[in-house]
């Protein structure tokens, strides 16, 4: 049954209709859903034939909405006091009516609890990875000169939106030079989302006089990403939040020295100064 997405809660009447008959007619053991989507199925769910419903929670939209959102004017204040408390409170309704809540992180876990989300019923499974995949066996002098990088390379990968914080991490590029030379910038990620500040980077970037020394490559392929993390000398994790921080992992999987923002489930991962580096946010 699909879901119609960038409508109210993903909602759709048809899918509605169909998922109704669907519990009149079949006997489910258990129920499970991500994040806001299966709202309206725990609520049949629950309600029709009490099935128990396993929720898993990452990023609260009342939590990355108001980061990755760009609204203006009337609908500025339209989302900070109807759009966000309203998808706040469904992701609630969710977590609350479900029998388990699976949270990618410790962090996270302690912020629906302290939403009013019953601690007993939150269970922590963080993200894997696939350390056979994510191996450091790729030459990565071949893949710098492909580019056209220079000796030293930093690397930030993830979608070019505010949350993900990449113009902090331009804003550093001139301080980072005064100290090493020869360095260039690889930003790798999906620039075309509707939240996407590549424009801006842009601008940022060509104000600082440093578009010899930056390279945004955009969406990559599996075998692209494997060969970026290969060829970068430190990867960046600028983020303003993340829940649990999966290319930290990846990273660090590839034998990569990592900084990041001290956000979300990303010290979980790193102990500051014994497994990377970790900085202040917004610094």
């Amino acid at each position: 049954i699909p879901i119609v997405r960038n409508t109210a809660f993903n909602f759709s009447l048809v899918s509605f209709v169909k998922l109704l008959r669907l519990f009149k007619s079949e006997k489910f053991d258990l129920i499970h859903g991500n994040k806001l989507e299966p709202l309206f199925s725990f609520a049949l769910a629950k309600y029709l034939k009490d099935i128990p419903c396993v929720l898993t929670m990452h990023t609260p939209y009342i939590i990355h909405g108001p980061m990755d959102t760009p609204s203006k004017g009337l609908r500025k204040i339209f989302d900070k006091y109807v759009t966000f408390p309203s998808y706040h409170l469904a992701e609630l309704s969710c977590a609350k009516m479900a029998s388990r809540v699976i949270t990618v992180s410790q962090n996270l876990a302690d912020t629906l609890a302290s939403w009013g989300v019953n601690r007993n019923k939150i269970r922590i499974i963080h993200n894997g990875i696939d350390t056979k995949k994510f191996a450091p066996v790729i030459d990565s002098e071949r893949v710098k000169q492909k580019l056209g990088l220079k000796k030293h390379v930093v690397l930030f990968v993830g979608r070019l939106e505010k949350r993900k914080g990449p113009d902090l991490l331009v804003r550093a590029i001139p301080e980072i030079k005064r100290q090493v030379k020869d360095v260039s910038f690889l930003f790798v990620g999906d620039d075309n989302t509707p939240c996407s500040i590549k424009i801006v980077l842009r601008e940022m970037v060509a104000k600082l006089g440093c578009e010899e020394d930056v390279l945004f490559y955009g969406k990559a392929s599996e075998s692209e990403l494997l060969s970026f993390y290969s060829c970068c000398n430190v990867f960046t994790v600028p983020s303003r939040y993340e829940s649990f921080g999966l290319i930290v992992g990846e990273a660090m999987s590839m034998a990569k020295p990592v900084v990041a923002a001290k956000v979300g489930g990303i010290p979980e991962i790193i102990a500051d100064g014994k497994d990377g580096l970790l900085f202040e946010p917004n610094n």
